[in-house]
């Protein structure tokens, strides 16, 4: 039946709105129709054709079509009929929404010519749509307290439909409870729903209503949603547990996280107030807190921390339940928790007396040790047993229950082991057993019984003669296992030195063993001796080793060569004669010297030193022979005088000098024909040949020993230093702040030696140079250093401390069973009134099972009180415990307690506070250890610690502040914190009072530990607004005599239920809004008040649930000032009002919330800038186009009304476009001039669109509008003449040339292609010789060109266009040939002989410069190819003659010499310039024309006839004299290096050190008057002076920085004497 009539009524809108407004006024140009939504596909909207006048058959030939994107979608027209039609569903709702006007927009565009017209279709719309819920169920919840006439808004219903066809009624299902309250606006219905009747949760928890929502359509549509009111709880009811004590019983030590009980509470409440939290009462100790942990929400206790028996057996924890309500509600409980004891503690090793060191000679059995085992807990847990590891030698005996004793078990032996590290186990008897281990350290203390010993039983010394008198030459060390004392080595010398020698030769030190040599040693008097060296310690009685060192003196060179002969005769030189016929090689004498050093220092050599003619003698190097060097001239002088220098081969090389004076005799016939016998006698010859062999062996083999020798003594010397390391020297320098020595005027130098007992002063002063070589840095010798005091004399022994064990005889264990019984009490007036100031019950009974006194005492006693006399409880007289040393070793009371040995009093030491002590323990107990020694015992008491009433009881918190609901029932118990007192047992608190009021009582309870605990009672119940709170006085009081007491306040709040719920000042709040304005902008403020108190009275804001998520992104309303703030953009296009809902919602619990609307009103601005839209009718343009050519149809928008709409519209630049006005804000944009593609190719065309609003607002857009080509441009070269160089010789087919010409047209019309022009060319067409790439324009020569033959030339190059018509252009080609180096150069004259050579004349007399021809040649190339030069390639003589390299002139360089050759050969290359370079050659002898009579062979005899002359004899000259010359390089690069070392040392050295030289610096020692020097040695027991002053001038090399190891060597100039 709906069906039907919604069908009918559909036909009959369609009748209705098929009539067609057709608006063909051309003022206007709008065509319009109206046609409701959901048409058909294919229903016809109008026809177009006759609404235009146009006929059907125009509209096609026209090409008539559709420009709008819309109405593209959803329209189509029938170009057969004229009809538009339906293409698409129309639905209203999914086009404008919610708009209530929708229309579609479309234009329709007729070509040739063009034109545009307008339309537009209204969609009307329809009932389509049924109301909506946005869900299918409302939620609810409402407090059973809230007041009748709430109101609840609810959710409305959504319907897509406008106007009429929109919700417009609610209806709610009957009830007894609730009503609905309906309010109709403009646009929008809302319902809230109305408390009618008071509820009852008891009565009925729920509600379900039915909402539903009808629209005002035709026929009406509706929709439905369920209402859920949930009926909310108030707090009214304690949560109550299900015991009120819960036990368990647990192991110690169980793991953290082990569940000891899990506790359980029931509220009757619902929802939060029924949601329980557990937790431990504040009254329950921070201790025991952090053992057990309480789950909040499952009420389960577990361990969280380490349960210990020992410590405390059992546990109360008082609990409490919390439930959520508002206010809270609380119910308590207890929980007692029992330990039970496993074996979890090791036994524990004290050792109460430790003899740290033991004599090795000890006996076994020797009591080394004392010690305490126990264990904390009981029963066989507690029982304890130990051992000591094997491997030591010692064992653990029992003296008594847990203590022991530790002795030796076999005899020790220090160098062997001499500490111990005894390892001690002790273990219970527990299941599993527990084990401790402790280590004590035992010392082996040492006695003399091991003798020195040396590194090896003989030591062999070398010294070099010459030695610095003072200095160290040896250190022998002796070694000693034993300790201390026993260890300490002194060294002396066993006899005497030799029979022979002084004992004054040398000293020992007899701390070090170092040896130093008092004299210098002569290696010519004295090669090698022994001496031997004793070693002793110094222990009782002493020990002593002793070692031979034998000391072999070693040579230096320190005697100069002596000159046997020649002699000089009475002072005058020697004469030497020697014949005028001697020739060369002549012995004329033989010089004979000796040296009285060995080795090297011995070997001499000669040279000359100076001589008249130093051509004429020479003199063997290590033979001594004075030869002749040439024959004797007759110019050569008849008297020659030689000075020969004779030096040996030390270091540094000693000399002397010898004058030889040489007469020359003129009859030497006799002599001239004995040295040519000599030579001619080949006997003789090879005498000379062995001689010269022995002399270059015994040179190389005397030159290797050298070597050989410094090797070794730079190793021995090494060796040396390496052995002196880390032996202590005394060093005599003195230091001070700067590193310089002090100049003190009374000041005396002494010589300070670690092994002497005195200190000696110097009787001389030494100046000494001391140079150190780089190896030095390695040695450690120190320095001597001054000391500048006397030795402090004196010395210490400790005695080694000794333990004395104390026993326990067994005739003490049953010495005595009850000593004595000594009570002292004392009573005061303190403070006025009678009280018990302090007591002493002292009990002293000596178990003789136990071994034990113990002793009572009140807490605080005054230091000296006296605790009991030990010396009568243990039979001891007063004396006895003197002498036996008893005391006090160890145990709690130490620190408290002290031994009075002069009575035996054990007496108070330090004020003793039991609650510091011992804290909450009901006993305190002190232990204590007395040992006696001399027939060593231990004996063990204690000490308890009564409590006296000297603490009161106090609050932790001067205020106990408790809150309480006002509905809370009678009955409920609320638990006090209790109080703190530190004492114990009677004097703790044992009563709790409360003052006087109606309300509340006092309920107390005692623990089984004795606390007394109080709860306070609700008797009446509470009324808030009768008394809102409550202040008692709560007092606890002790048991103590006279009693103590301390109070605290208990404040009471009441507090209120929530039962008002919050109210706004306005139903309705109103506002205004300028749309776009700024984020953040103030729109209204809203406020409510809620008549409750605290967190009920406490409101926030928010928006209503209802409003739309677009208006809740829209606006943010604070929550706690209610002030509403713009937070997006507000655009009056879109929405031109709003309306919201705020609700305000108290903190109670449950939350009761108030509501009231807030209404806006938005005002239009000019806020949208015209909207320009482009309909291209073509986006390319022929650049030949005519003007007026129509480009696009362009249509502009502004969604502004009124003036803000009116809108202006321009092209802003001037450009060969123009617009055109249409009706209707639509535009046509046309060409207004002629086009060139090559001046713009693309045009971007700006539109400009403003509106008249204030301010105005623009819109711009660019249209892009390409310009098509047409052939109407040549290709054109890039300039109109090209040079083009080509190398000759060019290889056929290669690119020579490239040419290139543009063409500004586009594609095909800018397409080039190139050509040559056909010319002759030396009468050959232009094409035989290039060829071009019609393509890229690349030129390229087909033939090879001759420079010689053809230089230059002109060609023409043409490019064609592949346009329609082709255009076309040429260019010129100067083609220039480049001339290449490819001609060699031609020799014209001298010309060639015999076809190869040249023979030329020249004078024997010809000087420097002669000139002797020239050479023409030339080049068939040009320039720099034929630019010729001359040199010479191949000559006889270099050196005469020489050819002009540009002229080729060949010129003598010099005089032509009778040697010279008389034919010379000259090769002549004449090369060009080119590249590469090309030459020639031509061949020429020269004869030289000279008179061959006169010339003389004479002087080569000697070259004619060199088999005269021993090659032998020659080969072992030179490998002699090169021997020789090695060996003297060698020498004079060592002697070199050595005097550059020297003299780098002593100039560019400078160290902080004692150097006596007389120089003004900090680093200098300056000698002063009256400053005496002292040598200091530790043996002696004195100062020893040394007046004779000997110095030293010190100089160290930069390594020596790191060295103390000093060379001295005596200083020729001596200072002045210095007296002691």
């Amino acid at each position: 039946m709906a069906n039907s009539q919604s069908s009918n009524a559909l036909m009959r809108l369609m009748l209705i709105f098929i009539f067609i407004v057709c608006l063909s006024n051309q003022g206007l140009g709008l065509i319009r129709y109206s046609v409701p939504e959901e048409l058909d596909y294919g229903s016809s909207v109008g026809n177009i054709a006759e609404n235009l006048g146009l006929s059907v058959e125009e509209l096609s030939a026209r090409k008539c079509h559709l420009a709008s994107a819309d109405g593209r979608r959803y329209l189509e027209i029938n170009i057969q009929t004229g009809v538009l039609f339906v293409r698409d569903r129309i639905d209203r709702e999914e086009l404008c929404e919610q708009s209530p006007s929708c229309t579609l927009a479309f234009q329709l565009i007729l070509e040739n010519p063009l034109e545009m017209y307008r339309g537009e279709v209204e969609i009307v719309d329809i009932n389509d749509n049924s109301p909506s819920f946005p869900e299918n169920a409302i939620l609810l919840q409402m407090a059973e307290s809230i007041a009748p006439g709430s109101r609840f808004p609810l959710e409305s219903a959504l319907d897509p439909d406008v106007g009429t066809n929109t919700v417009n009624e609610y209806i709610i299902s009957p009830n007894e409870h609730f009503g609905l309250k309906v309010h109709a606006r403009k646009d929008t219905v809302t319902a809230e729903l109305l408390l009618e009747k008071s509820l009852d949760r008891e009565h009925q928890a729920s509600f379900q209503l039915l909402l539903t929502a009808v629209d005002g359509g035709n026929p009406p549509r509706s929709g439905t949603t369920q209402i859920n009111i949930s009926v909310l709880d108030i707090n009214d009811n304690a949560p109550v547990f299900e015991k009120e004590i819960y036990t368990a019983r647990l192991e110690e030590n169980v793991p953290v996280g082990t569940l000891v009980s899990k506790i359980k509470a029931v509220d009757l409440d619902q929802g939060t107030n029924a949601e329980l939290k557990y937790s431990f009462l504040n009254i329950v100790p921070r201790r025991v807190r952090e053992l057990f942990s309480l789950g909040p929400e499952t009420g389960e206790i577990k361990v969280q921390g380490q349960l210990d028996f020992e410590e405390t057996n059992s546990y109360e924890l008082d609990v409490q339940v919390v439930d959520n309500g508002s206010p809270a509600i609380t119910g308590h409980s207890k929980l007692l928790i029992e330990l039970i004891d496993v074996n979890d503690n090791a036994p524990e090793i004290k050792v109460t007396s430790l003899s740290g060191q033991v004599s090795e000679d000890a006996a076994p059995g020797t009591v080394v040790a004392l010690m305490d085992i126990t264990d904390r807990d009981s029963g066989e847990n507690g029982q304890v047993h130990c051992h000591i590891t094997m491997g030591v030698p010692f064992k653990i005996q029992s003296s008594q229950t847990n203590h022991y004793k530790v002795t030796t078990s076999r005899a020790l032996d220090r160098e062997i082991t001499s500490l111990y590290n005894v390892h001690i186990i002790a273990w219970d008897s527990g299941s599993p057993p527990l084990s401790t281990n402790k280590t004590i350290q035992i010392s082996v203390s040492d006695v003399n019984d091991n003798a020195p010993q040396f590194s090896q039983s003989s030591y062999t010394l070398y010294v070099m003669e010459n030695n610095a008198p003072g200095a160290s030459i040896f250190t022998p060390t002796a070694f000693d296992p034993d300790l201390d004392q026993n260890s300490y080595i002194s060294y002396s010398f066993r006899g005497n030195i030799q029979d022979s020698l002084e004992p004054t030769y040398l000293r020992i030190d007899s701390m070090n063993g170092t040896i130093y040599a008092l004299r210098s040693f002569d290696y010519e008097k004295l090669k090698t001796f022994q001496i031997q060296v004793q070693a002793r310690d110094a222990g009782a009685p002493p020990l002593s080793s002793s070692a031979s060192v034998n000391v072999i003196i070693l040579d230096q060179n320190d005697n100069t060569p002596v000159i046997v002969s020649p002699s000089e005769q009475n002072g005058s030189p020697a004469v030497q004669i020697v014949p005028q016929s001697a020739g060369q090689g002549y012995l004329v004498t033989k010089i004979m010297a000796t040296d009285a050093d060995s080795g090297q220092n011995a070997r001499l050599s000669f040279r000359i030193l100076q001589a008249a003619e130093p051509p004429l003698f020479s003199v063997g190097r290590n033979s001594g022979e004075i030869r002749t060097t040439r024959s004797i001239l007759d110019h050569d002088d008849t008297s020659q005088t030689l000075v020969i220098l004779v030096s040996d081969n030390g270091q540094p090389s000693l000399s002397s000098t010898a004058t030889i004076r040489m007469s020359i005799l003129g009859n030497v016939s006799e002599k001239i024909s004995e040295d040519m016998e000599l030579q001619s006698d080949s006997g003789h010859t090879s005498d000379i040949n062995l001689y010269l062999i022995v002399t270059f062996g015994s040179t190389s083999v005397l030159f290797l020993l050298t070597i050989v020798f410094l090797v070794v003594l730079k190793c021995k010397h090494d060796m040396g230093i390496v052995q002196t390391d880390g032996c202590t020297v005394c060093c005599c320098k003195l230091r001070n702040s700067k590193e310089a020595l002090p100049r003190g005027s009374t000041q005396r130098d002494h010589l300070n030696c670690s092994t002497a007992d005195q200190t000696l002063p110097f009787r001389e002063s030494y100046h000494y140079s001391v140079c150190l070589s780089p190896e030095s840095s390695q040695s450690e010798f120190l320095f001597l250093k001054p000391y500048s005091g006397a030795v402090t004399k004196g010395t210490s022994h400790v005695e080694p401390f000794k333990f004395t064990v104390i026993t326990f005889p067994d005739i003490f264990l049953f010495w005595r069973i009850f000593s004595k019984y000594y009570v002292t009490f004392r009573m005061a007036n303190v403070h006025g009134k009678n009280a018990l100031l302090s007591f002493a019950v002292i009990v002293s009974a000596l178990d003789m099972v136990f071994g034990q006194i113990r002793y009572t005492v009140p807490e605080e006693l005054e230091r000296g009180a006296e605790i009991g006399n030990i010396a009568e409880d243990l039979g001891l007289n007063v004396g006895e415990l003197l002498t036996r040393r008893g005391r006090l070793v160890s145990g709690d009371i130490k620190p408290y307690a002290e031994l009075n040995l002069e009575n035996g009093g054990l007496f108070v030491n330090e004020r003793m506070d039991r609650e510091k002590l011992c804290g909450p323990i009901p006993t305190c107990i002190l232990s204590f250890q007395i040992v006696i020694e001399h027939s060593p015992e231990i004996f063990h008491g204690e000490v308890e610690i009564v409590d006296i009433n000297d603490n009161s009881p106090s609050f932790p918190e001067g205020a106990v502040r408790l809150q309480m609901a006002e509905s809370i029932a009678a009955g409920s118990r609320f638990p006090l914190e209790s109080t703190l007192d530190p004492d114990v047992g009677v004097n703790a608190v044992t009563t709790y009072l409360i003052s006087r009021n109606e309300h509340f009582t006092l309920k107390t309870e005692t623990t089984e530990e004795g606390i007394t605990i109080a709860e306070l009672l609700l008797e009446k119940p509470l009324d808030r607004e009768r008394q809102s709170s409550f202040q008692l006085v709560l007092t606890a009081v002790d048991g103590g005599s006279p009693r103590r007491s301390g109070t605290a306040r208990v404040v009471i709040t009441v507090l209120d239920s929530n039962d008002n719920a919050p109210v706004f000042d306005r139903k309705l709040y109103k506002a205004s809004l300028m749309e776009n304005s700024p984020s953040d902008t103030a729109v209204v403020t809203v406020h409510a008040s809620d008549a409750d108190e605290g967190l009920n009275a406490e409101v926030t804001y928010s928006s209503s649930s209802l409003a739309s998520l677009k208006v809740q992104e829209l606006f943010n309303l604070d929550q706690w000032t209610g002030e509403m703030r713009v937070k997006g953009t507000l655009d009056f296009e879109g929405a031109s009002s709003y309306t919201l809902g705020v609700e305000a919602v108290d903190k109670g619990a449950p939350a009761i919330a108030g509501h009231c609307k807030v209404q806006i009103k938005v005002t239009d601005v000019n806020d949208n800038a015209p909207e320009i839209e482009v309909n291209l009718v073509t986006p390319k343009v022929p650049e030949n186009a005519v003007s007026g050519t129509l480009i696009a149809l362009i249509n502009v928008i502004d969604r502004d009304s009124g003036r803000n709409g009116d809108v202006n519209f321009q092209i802003p630049v001037k450009i060969p476009f123009k617009l055109q006005t249409s009706p209707g804000n639509h535009y046509k944009l046309i060409t207004n001039d002629s086009l060139d593609r090559e001046t713009c190719a693309v045009y971007n065309i700006p539109l400009l669109a403003w509106d008249s609003g204030s301010p105005p607002r623009s819109g711009n857009k660019t249209i892009q509008v390409w310009v098509s080509d047409i052939n109407d441009n040549a290709p054109r070269f890039a300039q109109p003449s090209y040079t083009m160089y080509v190398m000759e010789n060019n290889a056929p087919g290669a690119s020579i040339f490239a040419v290139t010409a543009s063409d500004p047209d586009l594609d095909q019309n800018s397409y080039v292609s190139y050509a040559i022009i056909e010319s002759l060319v030396e009468d050959w067409p232009v094409s035989s010789y290039f060829n071009v790439n019609p393509i890229n324009g690349t030129i390229y020569a087909l033939r090879s060109f001759d420079y010689e033959n053809i230089k230059h030339f002109q060609i023409r190059v043409q490019a064609r266009d592949a346009g329609v018509p082709p255009l076309s252009s040429s260019a010129t080609m100067n083609v220039i040939i480049l001339d290449q180096n490819d001609n060699l150069p031609v020799i014209v004259s001298t010309s060639e002989q015999s076809g190869s050579t040249t023979v030329e004349i020249v004078p024997q007399s010809a000087g420097q410069g002669y000139l002797v021809t020239k050479i023409m040649a030339t080049d068939a190339d040009s320039g720099q190819n034929a630019r010729l030069s001359f040199q010479m390639q191949k000559f006889t003589d270099p050196s005469l003659f020489n050819v002009g390299r540009n002229s080729g002139e060949i010129r003598t360089t010099r005089n032509i010499l009778e040697s010279d050759k008389a034919r010379q050969t000259l090769v002549i290359l004449v090369k060009d310039n080119g590249q590469p370079s090309l030459s020639s050659t031509v061949t020429m002898f020269l004869n030289i024309m000279e008179n061959i009579s006169e010339r003389t062979t004479g002087s080569s005899n000697f070259v004619t006839h060199p088999e005269k002359n021993s090659d032998l004899n020659l080969y072992l000259i030179v490998i002699f004299g090169c021997t020789s010359v090695l060996f003297l390089v060698t020498i004079i690069l060592l002697i070199c290096i050595k005097c550059n070392q020297e003299r780098n040392v002593t100039h560019d050295y400078n160290p902080p050190s004692c150097c006596c030289s007389l120089e003004d610096s900090n680093d200098n020692l300056r000698p002063r008057a009256q400053v005496k020097e002292y040598f200091d040695d530790t043996r002696a027991s004195a100062m020893v002076c040394m007046p004779d002053t000997q110095h030293y001038s010190v100089c160290l090399t930069p390594e020596s920085a790191k060295s103390d190891f000093l060379f001295l060597k005596p200083f020729p100039t001596p200072i002045s004497q210095l007296q002691c």
